[in-house]
């Protein structure tokens, strides 16, 4: 009867690893070497569009409640259910929205918050005056993707920066100053009244300048 003999390896146990832990990866590969480049030519564009990937509202009066986010966007047609990318902005002394955008594309990455008020839609929008000046508010430490189901206003960072102040008016374009943003990275911003007493409610549709983008 032979021996053998064994040598076993205790390797160490499984951990979870929380998803928001890991790191968001480079979509374009190499690209950031290429454009460190000093001598490369860089082309000219002119200026996208990126919608907010998220757009909820929160209470400072209810600060643990989760209001429900704006649910209609689909419209049903003879062809079938329709995307309509609908926004909704709520501002006013409790209320202040929240908006999530992520940067994907390479080389675009100086970019400026904007707001369109659109001429009309299928809601009745809603603003205290002609122009109602809102602040901008950048959330630095909100750089995941918001859960929208869970978001309320005490479970946000504490920690804000100010952006800039845009004044909304009826078929107004409005801007911030511009920032930098980084492809592929989150930003996270809330909106809120510049003075007391201010009221807006409007609703942007589509894919083109309309609400805040």
């Amino acid at each position: 009867m032979g021996l053998t003999l064994y040598i076993f390896k205790l390797l160490p146990s499984p951990q979870a690893v929380s998803f928001d832990s890991l790191p968001i990866r480079q979509s374009y590969a190499n690209l950031g070497r290429l454009y460190s480049n000093a001598s490369l030519q860089r082309m000219q564009y002119p200026p996208i569009i990126n919608h907010a990937r998220s757009f909820v509202q929160v209470s400072s009066a209810s600060p643990n409640e989760v209001i429900p986010s704006h649910q209609n966007t689909m419209l049903f047609t003879s062809n079938g259910f329709t995307p309509l990318f609908e926004r909704r902005l709520v501002v006013n002394d409790e209320i202040s929205t929240i908006a999530q955008f992520r940067v994907l594309d390479f080389g675009m990455e100086n970019c400026t918050i904007g707001i369109a008020t659109p001429s009309h839609s299928a809601y009745t929008d809603t603003m205290s005056d002609d122009a109602v000046s809102l602040d901008v508010w950048s959330i630095p430490h909100a750089t995941r993707k918001l859960n929208t189901k869970s978001v309320s206003y005490s479970s946000l960072p504490v920690t804000r920066s100010f952006l800039g102040r845009l004044l909304v008016s009826r078929e107004g374009l409005s801007q911030t100053p511009a920032f930098s943003c980084m492809s592929g990275s989150y930003h996270t911003f809330e909106i809120t009244c510049s003075e007391p007493g201010c009221s807006v409610d409007i609703v942007g549709t589509g894919d083109k300048a309309s609400g805040r983008h």
